[in-house]
């Protein structure tokens, strides 16, 4: 066997398996989960596309996505590497079908979720690329751009830093302070329990300014 291919394998300890081998939290058979569970009821749900592309952002927003649509539809385990895989097109889609050619298609297609998951993370969501959004939150500001476009960045940028989602006080702290002098000033985080009233504010204040420049 290859040594880099050897190095892969030590990696992911399970994909030595043949599917038979798997333990009861592991094995995936055809008669798990709903018997007449169709397609269709999967892409009812309206799964979203992974075109391939290597931003933590979008690779982790499709994974929590595409997760919902298990929950919504009811998703039967051993079907879901399946029908993921079909959500994957261009640079996603030749990626797959690189992991069936190393590992057989048969095998690939029923590894376990959490398998497929730490794989394609590593592959569409790598550590340095996470550090460099961590560190953008860490700075970002709100500038020129409008209260909307400052709290989708930090949104999408904060899920990246679990030590603040992991503290309320401190995510809306940080929000605020990185908020432009004539709208943060208008802000007291003691009078918001929720970030999502702060934004509310926020997005209120900015209307305030516009409307008093407009009736200058």
């Amino acid at each position: 066997m290859d040594a880099k291919f050897d190095d892969f394998l030590d990696k992911y300890p399970v994909l030595r398996k043949e599917p038979s081998q798997f333990g009861a939290e592991e094995i995936v058979t055809k008669n798990d989960g709903p018997e007449k569970f169709e397609y269709k009821l999967f892409t009812a749900c309206k799964p979203l596309i992974f075109n391939g592309e290597l931003y933590p952002i979008l690779s982790t927003r499709w994974l929590d996505e595409i997760e919902e649509t298990f929950v919504l539809c009811e998703c039967p385990k051993n079907l879901k590497v399946l029908y993921a895989n079909h959500q994957l097109k261009s640079r996603g889609l030749e990626w797959w079908k690189l992991m069936m050619t190393l590992h057989g298609s048969e095998k690939a297609r029923n590894f376990p979720w959490e398998v497929f998951r730490k794989m394609f993370m590593d592959k569409f969501a790598p550590e340095a690329e996470m550090e460099h959004l961590r560190l953008e939150f860490m700075s970002i500001e709100h500038g020129k751009r409008s209260v909307a476009e400052y709290t989708a960045e930090f949104n999408d940028k904060s899920k990246f830093c679990p030590e603040y989602t992991s503290d309320p006080n401190r995510l809306k702290r940080h929000y605020i302070r990185n908020l432009n002098p004539e709208i943060k000033d208008f802000i007291d985080p003691k009078v918001y329990d929720a970030l999502n009233d702060i934004i509310n504010r926020a997005l209120e204040r900015e209307q305030e300014l516009k409307y008093r420049e407009v009736s200058k």
